[in-house]
């Protein structure tokens, strides 16, 4: 009876494992094929959780990572940010630009963190004024912290005020994506991805058309008649 009982658990535990949604697939060259959630995503490398232990995957092994129909990673900002993105919110520019610098040093192809260097920058240079700052730092601290009403609010207040920098409308889409207005959010996409067009920068542009990809699928694979 004992190696009966043993058995039937064996087959539970498969069972229970087999019924678990994960984030992503991701396929890798040799073939092996992995199924996780992924907690960070580089242009070298992605990070996934393994049990509740990181596993580093290097963009050279990958052939090509899927993501459930609308489903973008919603840690689209580093952990190791969110201290400069911080002292950003309570006007320490200074301490902000050398948090980012430093984080640079950790990731130096962190697109986000280039993107909120560079904002900082701007500021010193008087691209940008503090209240924009204080609005886009807010809706930034919105989305990490899943508040997409408020992160919406404070990043159309960020584009009023400089309505032709690019940072403001690629979260402001993420954030209408995260809340589930994915028609808006593909209109917006789309007029980031223009911009970035319009100034060159070709990687930002690969990722905003992944991220129009899973906005379309989400927009398929919704009821017909759905309210936005």
């Amino acid at each position: 009876m004992s190696k009966k009982i043993a058995f039937l658990l064996q087959i539970l535990i498969l069972l229970s494992f087999s019924s678990i949604s994960f984030a992503a697939t991701i396929y890798l060259k040799t073939g092996k094929i992995i199924e996780a959630d992924i907690i960070e995503e580089t242009d070298k490398y992605i990070k996934i959780d393994f049990s509740g232990t990181p596993l580093t995957y290097y963009r050279e092994n990958i052939e090509s990572i899927s993501y459930p129909p609308g489903n973008i990673p919603q840690s689209i900002i580093p952990s190791y940010a969110k201290k400069g993105i911080e002292c950003a919110l309570n006007e320490k520019f200074g301490e902000a630009k050398r948090e980012f610098e430093e984080n640079l040093k950790i990731n130096e192809d962190s697109l986000e963190v280039r993107e909120l260097l560079r904002t900082i920058i701007d500021l010193n240079n008087r691209v940008v004024t503090e209240v924009y700052c204080s609005y886009l730092f807010s809706g930034l601290t919105n989305i990490i912290n899943e508040q997409y009403t408020q992160a919406i609010e404070n990043l159309r207040q960020a584009q009023q005020i400089c309505p032709h920098y690019p940072t403001t409308y690629l979260y402001l889409g993420l954030a209408l994506f995260f809340s589930g207005q994915n028609e808006k959010a593909k209109e917006i996409l789309i007029k980031t991805k223009d911009i970035f067009q319009k100034m060159g920068y070709v990687q930002r542009i690969q990722q905003i058309e992944k991220y129009l990809e899973q906005v379309e699928q989400a927009i398929a694979s919704q009821p017909p008649f759905s309210a936005q």
